[in-house]
């Protein structure tokens, strides 16, 4: 069912250009924290040492991201003017930020299910709940300002070690209680590795996700994107990129729609707005690529009455359109989603 409407509440959104984002030579510096002394690192380490999940043995990408942006800005020179203004999130921290932690497979698939049909705000909630069930020195709220993300994660077999009955004391339904007991024995007997998943193709990857339970292709997706950063991934179901899409070759996709909307994207600052816009103007949209039959006009149609609710593109037409983009897909599927009405969170 490709046309299924998503929830944003599974992207982490700050691997999501935001509304404050500025042009990457004035970005902000992030706050940093209070450095740990090296008595306080070696206790830390101590203590959680044993109970961490082992990280995966190389946070590098895959590919060579100067490459896919040469690729890229060739085939339309609006991605050049992207690059060039914007952190090119998840496969490029911000300047000034700190280098990202090496990806917890279990973690990041974990937080996924517990996070599916319900609010960003909910998500957050239940997961410090799941983790506080194993790190009861936790404070009994986590600040606001602090990401889920910086918290230590239980391993898949101390996960196991709670019932179904255990887990739902933090706030899971019966079902995700079962998922995630799923997922962890899958990781602790061998089914599922992190090294593995983080290096294995595309499609391997998928199918060994989608045959757990509470995983399915988009969830799967997002994994490849935002977790093993693999450059070519499209999620033909995905509304966001379905309208986005259409938008990207048909007119200019900085502009904001007609319908308000409460996201985050990528918007110029006051300051920069009129010289950046007159830069865009300059871009023209690349000609719809020839293996697709669409129209321009046809695409106009349907930003305003899709196929059938839910269906702007087939993923044929996804495909099509999405072919100058290859073998790079992810970045602008990244770029697209900050664009459009819905910026997910994973």
């Amino acid at each position: 069912m490709y046309g299924m409407a998503r929830s944003a509440s599974t992207l982490p959104q700050e691997f999501l250009p935001s509304i404050n984002d500025k042009p990457t030579d004035s970005l902000r510096k992030r706050k940093l924290t209070k450095q740990p002394t090296l008595q306080d690192e070696c206790l830390q380490s101590k203590k959680l040492n044993l109970l961490l999940p082992k990280p995966v043995s190389s946070p590098h990408l895959s590919f060579s991201l100067p490459e896919a942006r040469a690729h890229l800005s060739q085939v339309d020179p609006r991605f050049s003017f992207l690059f060039d203004s914007f952190p090119c999130r998840p496969f490029e921290p911000p300047k000034g930020s700190l280098d990202a932690k090496l990806p917890n497979p279990f973690q990041s698939l974990s937080c996924s299910i517990l996070g599916q049909q319900v609010s960003t705000l909910a998500a957050r909630s239940i997961t410090y709940r799941f983790i506080k069930l194993f790190y009861s020195d936790l404070p009994e709220k986590l600040n606001s300002s602090v990401p889920i993300s910086t918290q230590p994660f239980p391993k898949p077999e101390q996960v196991l070690e709670l019932s179904v009955e255990q887990l739902r004391t933090a706030g899971l339904s019966q079902r995700k209680a079962e998922y995630i007991r799923d997922l962890a024995q899958r990781f602790s007997d061998g089914r599922l590795a992190d090294d593995k998943l983080m290096s294995m193709d595309a499609d391997t990857v998928m199918a060994e996700l989608c045959a757990v339970r509470g995983i399915g292709p988009w969830t799967a997706q997002m994994f490849l994107i935002f977790t093993a950063k693999h450059p070519d991934i499209l999620p033909c179901a995905d509304l966001a990129i379905q309208k986005g899409l259409l938008r990207w070759y048909i007119s200019d996709p900085l502009n904001q729609s007609p319908k308000k909307s409460k996201k985050e994207k990528i918007k110029l600052t006051p300051e920069t707005n009129k010289e950046a816009s007159l830069a865009w103007a300059n871009l023209p949209a690349p000609p719809i690529p020839s293996n697709c039959s669409l129209s321009l006009s046809e695409m106009k149609k349907r930003l305003e009455k899709p196929l059938k609710p839910g269906v702007y593109l087939t993923p044929l037409e996804m495909e099509q359109l999405s072919t100058p983009w290859r073998p790079y897909r992810s970045i602008p599927v990244c770029f697209l989603w900050s664009m459009t009405d819905v910026a997910p969170d994973y």
